[in-house]
């Protein structure tokens, strides 16, 4: 455009002429002769006389050729004087024919016509170059005017009144004055400007403006313009103009769209930045649909609803969602579903009008976003595809935050239980800790134990155990409000927040322990499992917050010493914290301690249970129990050992030792001549041991190193052990047997009696336990006692009393046809050396007898 500008600006003033030296010897030629005549009149020579006239030639020749090399190069002042000289020159002609008229006579013609014969042969090139110069500048203007009519952009020239004297062929399609009647128009009537910058006359419009032109038959198009004035001629006449000016509607629509485009891709930008993370699925989709909705201007009366699919396949509103009532009868839904909250009503506007985006989770159809529209706002195509792009955005959030949700579930919560994980817990306990400090309340953190799952999962199978701890995290919540935290603490155990409590200890200990109560309640109503029925007990351990532990890692630790104090005592029971119950964990760890070093510095011995005949009351045998005694605190009973060196794995070595020892003392025994009087030395067997892959190994081992009959040793076994991995330990009991080891059942009915397992092991011998003997005056004590010995007998099992201390018992046992007995009644356990005594005793007996 600024090309445009320059060029109209020259075709306007004329270049100067390029013959200069022509003119310069002309000018010369002509002062050559003026002067020389000045020169003659001023000394009062006759001014027509050959001598003169040879003098103006000789002079005028010479004046030329010096001037012709000098006159370039000579001030301006100087061709002034040469000018005036040349008119001087003119006019001393002028006045001789004045006065003198015609020459007479050639003579006097003669130097006149050399005179003019020389003056024409000077001006001749000076008339040449003018010729030349005006055909130079006509070419100049044809090229101008050329490339003028090639430009796209149209320029038009005004004059100093705003009258257009010139208009490019652009300019007249543009404008739409395709003919010359534009010519001599003022600009206004033909450059007809809409805008509010449209005061061309005045040049109020800026440097380049885009305007709207409306062309002569009424349309109309955007152009950008620009206007270049100049001043006028010498004459210092009216300013002069150009006006250069190009259509831009299309580029204006192209830039248009752009910004469109950049809005579009700034809405979606902020669509991707919204934080997923601190909002659920419903705001995030409202707070996405209400910035589509802005997106589309407060013209467009848009409105809009995003729904989704439920669980049962039909459409409804995300919680807490509004929608317009007229938009719903723009639905026209696929499943046909109406949301139930959205009843349908009749329009009462214009707005009919709407567009469906389907909102997509993976592959999976999810939802759908409707937004209704204006009728004279509807989409173009751009906005379509910019509608199809907000659907996939939506769905991506959509797809995301259904990823950080299973990641989140997967990250804090259980898949089996669906509770929070321990990670969770501990989160929300050291939360909860720090509200309950700012405001002044009591917590209290409750750890809730399955007692002995474990026994579930080897009895009953992993999918009925699985089954159990949904169950149990059901009932769990049914005992607790729904602000309280129930997570998962580990495989079977779980823990509950209690929040809100009284800061008075004594009152928020009751607070605790009554809900502890209520749930050993609730968990011990049976649980049907796969049509079985399943009973189980609870042990939980309680510590308070700020009584028990001030911050939270505090709190479940000591929640769980009160846990693990309570396993200790029995299970089945719940304990609160107390400061004594650390001193007897901490007691508890020192023995562990101890216990891994007992065997080595041989502090575990032997002592031995005779058991009796009833029908001859002669020893038959013997059973086999460890002691140990501690160096620094005496004789430590089995019972409080024996359950720390299972836990800790420790047994299995103490297993061996025992096992070993006692084959060793019965083959001792032997070999002293006591094999007629003790046919059997009975073993007891852990459950910790039996699991092992080598315990057969270990038990062979044994009976061969003592050179004892299998028969010789009778390993006793527990109910609960016989229902653990039931097929592994048969296969184990098989291959034992085959060996001719014996087999007994121990403290038989305390456990989970079947007869199936009477009758699939291998078993020798059943073994009354000592809870039922002790009090067999008691009715049902007794009938259970006399159910076993009848039952026994019928499985031609050897039945065993344990715990016989009165006489009244073993009466009773005598008269239902108990075999065996053993108990206070008649020994205590006994060292060896003791028992040897015992049996020393007896045979002296019986020989006096």
């Amino acid at each position: 455009m600024l090309l445009a500008i320059g060029i109209a600006s020259s075709a306007r003033q004329p270049r100067p002429p390029t013959s200069s030296r022509l003119r310069a010897s002309a000018f010369a030629g002509v002062c050559g002769f003026g002067i020389p005549s000045c020169v003659h009149a001023a000394s009062g020579l006759p001014i027509l006389s050959a001598d003169s006239a040879l003098i103006r030639s000789a002079s005028a020749i010479l004046l030329v050729g010096l001037l012709m090399l000098a006159l370039e190069r000579i001030p301006s002042l100087l061709r002034s004087l040469f000018r005036i000289a040349m008119v001087i020159g003119l006019g001393e002609s002028a006045i001789m024919l004045l006065l003198y008229g015609l020459p007479a006579s050639w003579s006097e013609a003669l130097p006149m016509l050399l005179d003019a014969a020389l003056i024409m042969l000077m001006i001749a090139p000076l008339l040449r170059g003018l010729h030349r110069d005006r055909q130079l500048l006509l070419q100049e203007k044809i090229k101008v005017q050329g490339t003028l009519e090639s430009i796209p952009d149209g320029v038009i020239s005004v004059d100093g009144q705003d009258r257009i004297d010139y208009l490019n062929s652009s300019a007249k399609i543009l404008t739409g004055w395709g003919d010359s009647s534009a010519l001599g128009k003022t600009l206004g009537d033909v450059l007809r400007i809409t805008s509010p910058f449209g005061d061309l006359a005045g040049l109020k419009l800026p440097p380049s403006a885009v305007e709207i032109l409306r062309r002569r038959d009424g349309s109309q198009v955007l152009i950008e313009l620009s206007r270049s004035s100049q001043a006028g001629a010498l004459d210092q006449g009216p300013t002069r103009s150009v006006i250069a000016f190009r259509d831009v509607t299309l580029t204006e629509q192209v830039r248009q769209e752009l910004l469109i485009s950049n809005d579009h891709q700034r809405l979606l930008n902020s669509l991707l930045r919204i934080s997923t993370d601190q909002l659920d699925l419903p705001s995030l989709l409202q707070q996405s649909l209400d910035m589509v909705v802005a997106a589309q201007g407060p013209s467009s009366h848009a409105t809009g609803a995003i729904l989704i699919i439920d669980g049962s396949g039909h459409w409804s509103l995300p919680a807490g969602h509004h929608v317009d009532p007229k938009l719903v009868s723009a639905w026209n839904l696929p499943l046909g579903a109406v949301p139930d909250p959205i009843e349908p009503v009749p329009i009462t506007s214009s707005f009919d009008d709407h567009c469906r985006i389907p909102l997509y989770d993976g592959q999976n159809l999810s939802g759908m976003l409707v937004l209704g529209i204006d009728p004279g706002h509807r989409p173009t195509a751009t906005e379509q595809e910019f509608l199809e792009a907000i659907g996939k955005t939506l769905s991506h959030l959509i797809e995301r935050k259904h990823a950080e949700e299973q990641i989140r579930q997967l990250a804090y919560f259980d898949r089996l239980t669906k509770l929070p994980n321990r990670q969770l817990l501990i989160h929300n306990l050291a939360l909860g800790v720090a509200q309950a400090a700012r405001g002044g309340s009591g917590v209290a953190l409750m750890l809730v134990s399955i007692d002995r799952f474990k026994d579930v999962n080897d009895t009953l199978g992993h999918a009925r155990g699985d089954l159990l701890l949904a169950e149990v995290a059901q009932r769990l919540r049914s005992c607790v409000r729904e602000s309280e935290t129930i997570a998962r603490h580990s495989s079977a155990e779980f823990a509950i927040i209690l929040t809100g409590l009284s800061i008075e200890p004594q009152i928020a200990s009751e607070q605790a322990l009554a809900l502890a109560s209520r749930v050993r309640t609730r968990m011990a109503q049976p649980f049907h499992l796969d049509e079985l029925d399943h009973v189980v007990t609870v042990t939980i351990g309680v510590a308070l917050h700020p009584t028990d532990a001030e911050d939270a890692q505090t709190l479940l630790k000591n929640a769980d010493s009160a846990l693990n104090y309570a396993k200790s005592e029995g299970r089945n029971r719940y304990q609160h914290y107390s400061a004594e119950i650390n001193r007897r964990l901490t007691a508890r760890l020192q023995m562990e301690k101890d216990l891994r070093t007992a065997l080595s510095d041989g502090q575990f011995f032997l002592v031995y249970q005779p058991r009796v005949n009833l029908a001859s009351n002669r020893i038959t045998g013997v059973e086999a129990l460890i002691r140990w005694r501690h160096p620094n605190e005496g004789l430590i009973p089995p019972s409080q050992f024996i359950p720390l060196a299972e836990e800790t794995g420790l047994i299995v070595e103490i297993g061996e030792w025992v096992l070993a020892t006692a084959c060793d003392q019965k083959a001792r025994w032997d070999r002293d001549g006591w094999a007629a009087d003790l046919h059997y030395i009975s073993v007891n067997v852990s459950p910790v041991q039996i699991r092992q892959p080598n315990f057969i190994e270990t038990v062979r081992k044994a009976v061969a190193g003592s050179n004892i009959p299998p028969g010789a040793l009778e390993l006793e076994l527990t109910e609960n052990m016989l229902m653990h991995k039931t097929e592994a330990v048969l296969e184990t009991l098989k291959q034992l047997k085959a060996s001719g080891i014996l087999f007994a059942i121990d403290d038989f009915g305390t456990g989970y009696s079947s007869l199936s397992y009477l009758k699939r092991f291998p078993l020798d011998v059943l073994k009354i336990d000592q809870s039922f003997v002790r009090d067999v005056s008691d009715r049902n004590n007794a009938g259970i006692v006399r159910a076993i010995i009848d039952m026994a007998r019928a499985l031609n099992l050897t039945v065993v009393a344990e715990g016989v201390e009165t006489e009244a018992q073993l009466d009773f046992l005598r008269s239902h046809r108990c075999e065996s007995f053993q108990g206070y009644y008649f020994s205590q356990p006994l060292p060896a050396p003791d028992l040897v005594d015992l049996l020393q005793r007896h045979r002296a007996a019986d020989g006096d007898s």
